[in-house]
């Protein structure tokens, strides 16, 4: 689904405070091609 850009392991949580612009754009793609949020927001180690 989303490529890792940084550090992160696959499944790993993100060790910085905000996603670049970069990864907020390939969510809301994801987002828009159907996969599901809650999927989506567990990749990038955002909660709710």
């Amino acid at each position: 689904m989303i490529s890792d850009s940084g550090d992160q392991g696959k499944g790993g949580s993100m060790s910085k405070d905000k996603l670049t612009e970069a990864e907020m754009i390939g969510a809301l793609k994801q987002v828009e091609a159907r996969h599901r949020g809650e999927d989506v927001a567990r990749e990038l180690g955002v909660s709710k």
